[in-house]
């Protein structure tokens, strides 16, 4: 009996596991070339990227520490550290990891959003992030081929691709990446958000900067009504799904629209109008369309329903570092740090169980 006891617990353990394991945040950066590793999940130390304190959603919109992730707070320390190096036109990776550092990316139901802010007097190191303007300078949704959705290639440790505008002017900046997976996205407040800041210096002679009307602040940006938030993902058509938040920037300094500063809506350079966000009436942040949503693509999200488990209440953040960790957080942190380089012959699902609390 104790046999069959320790084997129905064990089974049901692993069947929790996706749902334990399917958060995630900023590993690390690399800019033309150079990567820039990032803190684990509650750790302190001197890295461009922001810590945050839980590999958890956020949910809803009007999310405290919506900017860059629960309780994120500015790294000081030498500059060679925690700043990383960029130019206008620079190419930006972003490698985002999931079950606390020790397994790929879980979603690929939504859109990926990049930002940037100038941080006040060009000093990063001392800068809130709740303070920051943001101008967006990239959106991606689904592929040009409309087979699945761009943020599905971090489920295949691919990391998320953008450029920074080629005219941006020379500063210190926050570049805010963004996924919002919409797997249980179709009940008010199951959208997930995920955010993750870089503090970055960008050198150039370039002038480039964002009209007043392309400036957003987090939380205001989005409302959890939004049409690109408030979403049964799995039914929309191919070029159906609109962006949340304003238009990419063109860095003129006009309010003349959203021009190829950034790399919206797609990686391919041959000009197929399919793949680009057009402006829509619809949303109270002037809603894009984007190359589409899929019909029920498969794949990790698919068999997601708006009554999943994965659904998290909507918590509320303090100004507080490693203090509010949770024991799960922490253990988490720990067996990253144990497991950074694991054999990659174990599944990723065995690689994200924690086995210490089976046995």
């Amino acid at each position: 009996m104790k046999s069959t006891t320790t084997t129905t617990t064990l089974f049901s353990l692993l069947a929790l596991v996706p749902l334990v394991a399917a958060h995630g945040y900023v590993a690390s950066v690399k800019i033309d070339g150079t990567k820039y590793d990032g803190p684990y999940v509650g750790e302190d130390g001197a890295y461009p990227i922001r810590p945050i304190s839980t590999i958890d959603p956020m949910k809803g919109a009007d999310y405290a520490d919506l900017s860059c992730g629960t309780n994120s707070y500015a790294v000081s320390g030498d500059e060679d550290k925690v700043y990383a190096q960029a130019q206008p036109g620079s190419d930006i990776e972003v490698s985002w990891m999931g079950g606390g550092g020790h397994q790929a990316w879980p979603h690929n139901v939504g859109p990926m959003l990049t930002y940037l802010a100038r941080c006040d007097d060009d000093d990063c190191m001392n800068f809130d992030s709740k303070d920051a303007e943001w101008f967006k300078i990239d959106e991606v949704a689904m592929k040009k081929d409309g087979s699945e959705w761009e943020q599905a290639d971090l489920m295949q440790e691919e990391p998320a691709k953008v450029t920074l505008p080629s005219n941006l002017a020379a500063g210190s900046y926050l570049l805010r990446h963004e996924i919002i997976a919409l797997h249980i996205a179709s009940d008010e407040g199951g959208a997930e958000f995920y955010a993750g800041c870089v503090q970055m210096k960008v050198g150039g002679s370039g002038t480039g900067a964002p009209s007043d009307s392309d400036l957003v602040k987090f939380p205001g940006a989005y409302s959890d009504e939004d049409p690109g938030i408030l979403v049964n993902a799995f039914s929309l058509g191919k070029n159906d799904y609109q962006f949340p938040g304003p238009d990419v920037s063109d860095l003129s300094g006009s309010s003349s629209g959203s021009s190829s500063s950034g790399s919206s809506s797609g990686n391919d350079d041959d000009g197929d109008d399919d793949n680009s966000s057009s402006a829509s009436s619809s949303g109270a942040h002037g809603s894009k369309t984007s190359s589409g949503a899929p019909e029920a693509t498969g794949g990790y999200d698919s068999g997601y329903t708006k009554n999943n488990s994965c659904s998290l209440k909507k918590r509320s953040s303090g100004n507080v570092k490693r203090s509010n960790m949770t024991g799960e957080d922490t253990a988490s942190i720990e067996y990253a740090k144990a497991k950074r380089g694991h054999p990659r012959v174990y599944s990723r699902i065995m690689r994200g169980l924690d086995w210490r609390s089976v046995f």
